[in-house]
C-alpha cells in the first residue's frame, strides 16, 4: 500500500495504528519514527513523537494494549473504515485491482488471528451494507483469485466453524453462484444465531443475508435471518416512539411475509 502512496502520512499512520492494535509494537514504533520525519506540522509531529518516545516494545505494550479485546476490535473497525477510503480511491483503476485485492485479503484473512468480516453495520439503518469481505470476493472475481481464497477458507475450516468463517463461506459461494452451498450456509447461520441467542452472531449473519435476499434462489433462507433480526429488534425496545415500518429492511421483510401468506402488498403512494 505504501508503494502506491509513497510519503503519504495518512497511509503510514493507518498502518502504524493497525500494527499497534495487533500487538506488532516494534514495527509500529518504526512507523511513528517515520511519521515524525515526514510531518512538517510541529503540533502533529509532537503527537507522533509521543508514542515513539516510549522507546521500547514493552513500554508501548503497557501504554496501548491495556485495553480489553472489545476496545481493540472497535479500534480495528475504525482503522479498517479509514483504509476503505484508500481502497475506494483505487476503484475503477484496472492497474490497482491487484493491490486492492491483496490489501483486502490481508484485512479479512490476517495471518495471526481468525478471519474477520467487520460486521459493524446496522442493517436497519444501512439498507445496503457492503462489508470488507464482500468487496474482497468481488475484486477476487475480477482478478481471477477466487481459487486462492477457496484454499484459504479450506485451510481454516474446523469441525465447528466460526461465525466469520461461515459468513465468508457463504459470500464465496455467492461469488461462485453456488446457490446450493450458499443456502446451506445461510441455514447454518440462522441455526447458530437462534441457538446462541447472540446479537453479534445475528448481526454478522445479516451482513450476508441482505445481499442474498436480492437473489431469487436465496430469498427464503435470507428472509428467515432478516425476519429473526427484525423480530428481535422490535422486541428490544431500542427504538422507542419510532414506527419501525419507516426502515426499508422492516418494510422489505413485512412485504415478503405478506407475499408468502398470499396477502396483497399495498404499493406506496
Amino acid at each position: 500500500m505504501q508503494t502506491q502512496f509513497p510519503g503519504d502520512t495518512r497511509v503510514v499512520e493507518q498502518i502504524s495504528w493497525i500494527q499497534r492494535q495487533e500487538g506488532a509494537y516494534r514495527p509500529a514504533l518504526a512507523r511513528y519514527e517515520q511519521l515524525v520525519a515526514l510531518c512538517n506540522d510541529d503540533y502533529q509531529r509532537t503527537q507522533y513523537r509521543m508514542p515513539s518516545n516510549h522507546g521500547s516494545a514493552s513500554d508501548l505494550n503497557s501504554v496501548y494494549y491495556a485495553e480489553n479485546r472489545n476496545n481493540i476490535e472497535r479500534a480495528t473497525h475504525s482503522a479498517v473504515r479509514s483504509l476503505q477510503w484508500l481502497v475506494d480511491r483505487w476503484e475503477g483503476d484496472p492497474a490497482a485491482a491487484l493491490p486492492r485485492y491483496e490489501l483486502l485479503r490481508t484485512l479479512v484473512f490476517p495471518s495471526d488471528r481468525e478471519e474477520f468480516v467487520y460486521a459493524d453495520r446496522n442493517p436497519l439503518l444501512d439498507e445496503a451494507p457492503v462489508t470488507v469481505s464482500e468487496k474482497l470476493f468481488k475484486i477476487a472475481t475480477e482478478v481471477h483469485r477466487l481459487d486462492e481464497l477457496k484454499q484459504m477458507l479450506n485451510a481454516r475450516e474446523s469441525p465447528i466453524p466460526s461465525i466469520p468463517w461461515t459468513v465468508l463461506r457463504t459470500q464465496f459461494a455467492m461469488a461462485e453462484r453456488d446457490f446450493g452451498t450458499a443456502s446451506r450456509m445461510l441455514e447454518k447461520l440462522l441455526e447458530r444465531s437462534q441457538t446462541e441467542k447472540s446479537h453479534v452472531t445475528l448481526l454478522a449473519a445479516c451482513q450476508v443475508a441482505v445481499p442474498a435476499f436480492k437473489i431469487e434462489e436465496l430469498r427464503k433462507p435470507a428472509f428467515l435471518i432478516l425476519d429473526e433480526y427484525v423480530r428481535r429488534e422490535s422486541a428490544s425496545g431500542s427504538y422507542p416512539n419510532t414506527d419501525l415500518q419507516l426502515f426499508p429492511l422492516v418494510r422489505m421483510v413485512s412485504e415478503y411475509r405478506q407475499e408468502q401468506a398470499g396477502v396483497p402488498v399495498e404499493n406506496e403512494k
